[in-house]
């Protein structure tokens, strides 16, 4: 009897060791629910009821997911898996299983998904994976579950996001993302879920918001930036998010107000805005119409420099709203720490910028001192109040000044760089320089046509030649002695028969006017007036009687009687001073010696 008793307690205990933990799974199983929570499983049981539709698996040991492991229970539609050593989900781990919809394998050792993994689960609505060492995520990895609306990828080691990550999630409504290393999202990353509501993206490494990347998110209502590396957001990164509430950009590197996005939103719908602990140092006087639109806003632990780019923004605070008092200046240095709100004035905003000067005459060099001007805007532009001190024996310069705000509500900054006014003063260069040779290169031109132009050319074609008297002058000049002494005759003739018709002597020049009461008459040497005089005065005429019968040439004409004697003595004074030219060195070109 007591043999067989040791036999029995020794078969019982082999039975309770092998099987032991389904024993106490199935303790705890009711018509559709068993729990072998933390029983230690190395593999998932084959002996619970079939017809259950939530099995808790939680706290074990379990390694391996195969194909067999839940295939004889079909009415699954709870699974959960957490806080087990899964590393390996075999291809169709949970195929055919239409009833399952919620998936939950948390903090496990799953370092990648395939797309495999999942076949079979087409009901499937919430998966969580969450907290293992995933760090990728095959392509179209989710393209079989089309009803999938929460998707936990949180607390994994992630590290970027491409635009076909999330193919197939047309239902999605939140998606888990942060605790990642994620540095850079793929533009269009979340176009394929239109439906997404919730999205987490805190605590990675995202430096930079491209301006397609929240792009075909109408529904989206909650978006979690905060905790990166943020401190570029693209123009019209936002702008699309049209039903946001919540947006939470803290604890990022935002040094500019985003103006142009938030502007963009619909201030009705977004009830929370939290800049605080960013890099931002101003705000622009339409930042405060935004901010006071929304609900909540925190934009505390900021360093704020209380100068003369607050100051429009300064002007705009009323007290009425919250944020308004996180406002708690970093700079400058004598209102560190003070509120804008309550304990800075305006006439405290105010500008410094440190120069060199230096004041120099030709002889001497004047004392260098130190300037401090003090520039105070009221409350229109031309207010301004103009305070100077001067300090011997220092060589910097301190200007405090109010920039001038410009169209949008921006502030510019002392010596900040503008673009188009240097291009404005580079094109005005260059066109000036252009213009400035051209001018040159005209004048140029006018000087040296003029040196090039040949001399005019005296018109001589009054002179009539006569070759047969003086015949010394065809040495230099051919037939030019002859011309001369031909046209002295012929005027000794015109002289003579005009006298007699008249009774006077006509004279060609007014001889009172060229011999300017000196009583000689000088003569040029071109009949033709309009050229240059060819030659020196000629000498007096001697014998040629006084002035006084020139003066008197018009009573002959009224009656008075001459002899024609007067007439031939005037003609043959006049032919001998003719002939008396001829005989002078002639200073005509040579290049007219045919004349």
């Amino acid at each position: 009897m007591t043999n067989k008793m040791k036999r029995m307690m020794v078969l019982l205990l082999i039975i309770l060791k092998e099987a032991g933990p389904t024993t106490a799974c199935i303790s705890y199983c009711s018509s559709s629910y068993c729990s072998c929570y933390s029983r230690g499983l190395t593999s998932v049981p084959q002996d619970l009821p079939t017809d259950i539709t939530d099995l808790n698996l939680w706290g074990n040991a379990i390694t391996t997911l195969n194909q067999s492991d839940f295939s004889r229970y079909s009415s699954l539609t709870l699974l959960r898996l957490q806080h087990n050593q899964i590393s390996v989900i075999n291809s169709g781990a949970f195929y055919n299983r239409t009833s399952l919809t919620e998936l939950y394998l948390t903090n496990n050792q799953l370092a990648s998904i395939r797309a495999d993994m999942f076949v079979g689960v087409d009901s499937l609505e919430v998966l969580y994976l969450n907290n293992n060492d995933i760090s990728s995520i095959e392509e179209e990895t989710f393209v079989n579950l089309p009803r999938l609306r929460t998707l936990r990828l949180d607390n994994n080691q992630l590290t970027n996001l491409t635009a076909d990550t999330f193919v197939g999630l047309d239902s999605l409504e939140t998606l888990l993302l942060d605790g990642n290393d994620i540095s850079s999202i793929e533009t269009e990353t979340f176009h394929v879920t239109p439906q997404l509501r919730y999205l987490y993206l805190y605590y990675n490494h995202i430096t930079t918001i491209a301006a397609a990347t929240f792009v075909n998110l109408p529904q989206l209502d909650v978006l979690y930036l905060n905790n990166n590396n943020i401190s570029t957001i693209e123009a019209g990164a936002l702008v699309n998010l049209t039903a946001l509430r919540t947006l939470d950009l803290s604890h990022n590197n935002i040094n500019t107000f985003l103006i142009e996005d938030l502007s963009n939103l619909s201030t009705s719908a977004l009830s929370y805005l939290s800049l605080d602990d960013n890099q931002m140092e101003t705000l622009p006087p339409m930042a405060y119409d935004i901010l006071a639109s929304i609900q909540t806003v925190d934009i505390a632990n900021n360093p704020w420099q209380c100068d003369c780019r607050m100051l429009p923004f300064k002007q705009r605070m009323t007290g009425s709203c919250l944020f308004e008092s996180q406002i708690s200046c970093a700079g400058p240095a004598n209102l560190t720490g003070k509120s804008l709100l309550h304990d800075v004035n305006p006439d405290d905003l105010v500008c410094e910028e440190t120069t060199a000067e230096i004041s120099s005459t030709p002889s001497t060099l004047s004392p260098v001192g130190q300037s401090t001007r003090n520039f105070h805007l009221g409350s229109s532009p031309a207010a301004t109040h103009f305070h100077s001190q001067s300090s011997p024996k220092t060589t910097s310069s301190t200007t405090q000044f109010q920039p001038s705000v410009t169209e949008g509500g921006t502030v510019s900054p002392p010596g900040s760089f503008s673009l188009s006014a240097f291009l404005s003063g580079l094109l005005g260069g260059v066109f000036g320089s252009l213009l400035t040779s051209a001018i040159l290169l005209a004048i140029r031109c006018i000087k040296t046509r003029a040196k090039t132009s040949p001399a005019p050319v005296p018109d001589l074609s009054d002179v009539r030649s006569n070759t047969n008297d003086a015949p010394t002058r065809d040495r230099d000049h051919s037939g030019q002695g002859a011309s001369a002494a031909r046209a002295a005759d012929s005027a000794s003739d015109d002289v003579g028969s005009r006298a007699e018709r008249s009774g006077t002597v006509p004279l060609p020049y007014s001889f009172e006017s060229l011999a300017g009461g000196s009583g000689t008459v000088p003569l040029p040497y071109s009949f033709d007036q309009s050229s240059a005089i060819l030659r020196s005065p000629l000498p007096p005429i001697k014998g040629a009687g006084s002035q006084v019968g020139y003066q008197n040439a018009p009573e002959v004409a009224h009656g008075v009687d001459t002899t024609a004697q007067g007439a031939d003595a005037l003609n043959a004074s006049l032919s001998r001073h003719l002939i008396y030219q001829q005989t002078l060195p002639s200073r005509l070109p040579k290049n007219l010696g045919g004349l």
